[in-house]
């Protein structure tokens, strides 16, 4: 069976793009979203790792990032991404673009080559000297210990053009997120057609009914729905093969190992841009402070860049998101 999580990074800023990430675990029958946890204990941590830990930390994204900055949740990302390739640690390093398309983010890879303020390369995430070897070596171990398997690594980027295109075909934030996780669940069936799949997906604001939209991805499939509510909405799609089985809970990342691993994708990807975005623009402001796009601090950014933006060739409505 495949145990599958989706989740987001990056929905409520006003700069930078969002990113989603969804992961794929072939399991043994009867597995459960959190059974990673128990079963992976010398490999893996259900919280952010404290100075010297030798295992890895699959947990929150923020807590993750908050304790350890961006290297603790590529730690976690890196040794996943090579089992998902079968790289090893003799893999040739993978450029941003690569990485994107390996991740079937083609589209967002795409998108951010039009965009000056993602100029660049960024260090490899994966691939020879920049494989983390004592993650990878535990999680080899675990996943041949419990006959696991890493079947799919995959994300989304929808840069702030991306975004303002779908905000002025009359999307609202919602609908323009749901637009990548749907391609990611219906990216997740047609993967799998064989497998049932058991897919957790992290709830985002206070929607409790999907049947009207899985209904849409899912034409001339029957849907039960097994749950609407604020705890749980759960649905299992009767496809031509295995049923795939999909809810929607809050704060999914604490309570599935695959939800908590894609938040720590959709996060590193975004950290990644970020670093990009503002390296761009303190290369033009030097001493400017760096902004995560937040709306609490993204009018202080804009304030200080804004004077620059005509000489940069920047509109301001390309830059910010208008939702």
């Amino acid at each position: 069976m495949i145990l599958a999580g989706l989740d987001e990074a990056g929905l409520g800023p006003r700069l930078g793009p969002l990113c989603l990430g969804c992961v794929a675990l072939r399991a043994p029958e009867g597995s459960a979203p959190d059974t990673p946890w128990t079963h992976w204990e010398d490999a893996v941590l259900p919280a952010p790792a404290r100075r010297g830990e030798t295992r890895f930390a699959v947990a929150d994204s923020k807590q993750v990032h908050a304790r350890g900055g961006p290297s603790a949740l590529e730690r976690s990302v890196a040794a996943f991404f090579c089992a998902a390739l079968d790289a090893g640690l003799s893999r040739a390093p993978l450029s941003r673009d690569e990485t994107l398309l390996r991740l079937g983010a083609s589209a967002g890879a795409e998108s951010l080559r039009t965009l000056r303020w993602y100029a660049g390369d960024w260090p490899p995430l994966c691939g020879g000297a920049s494989c983390p070897a004592e993650p990878c070596r535990r999680l080899e171990t675990a996943l041949a210990r419990t006959g696991w398997a890493v079947a799919a690594l995959q994300a989304r980027v929808a840069t702030e053009a991306i975004l303002n295109g779908r905000f002025a075909a009359g999307l609202n934030k919602a609908d323009a997120a749901w637009t990548e996780a749907a391609d990611l669940i219906r990216g997740l069936s047609l993967s799998f057609p064989d497998e049932a799949i058991d897919l957790t997906v992290d709830k985002q604001g206070g929607r409790d009914r999907y049947h009207a939209r899985l209904s849409a991805l899912f034409p001339g499939c029957w849907i039960d729905v097994l749950a609407e509510g604020a705890a749980r909405s759960e649905y299992e799609i009767r496809r031509a093969g295995p049923p795939l089985r999909l809810r929607f809970v809050p704060r999914g990342d604490s309570t599935a190992f695959p939800v908590a691993l894609a938040s720590m994708l959709a996060k590193a990807l975004r950290e990644r841009l970020m670093a990009q975005f503002n390296a761009f623009f303190a290369a033009a402001a030097p001493g400017l402070a760096p902004t995560a796009g937040y709306p609490q601090d993204a009018g202080r950014f804009l304030d200080e860049i804004r004077p620059l933006l005509p000489g940069l060739g920047i509109r301001e409505e390309a830059l910010i998101r208008q939702r």
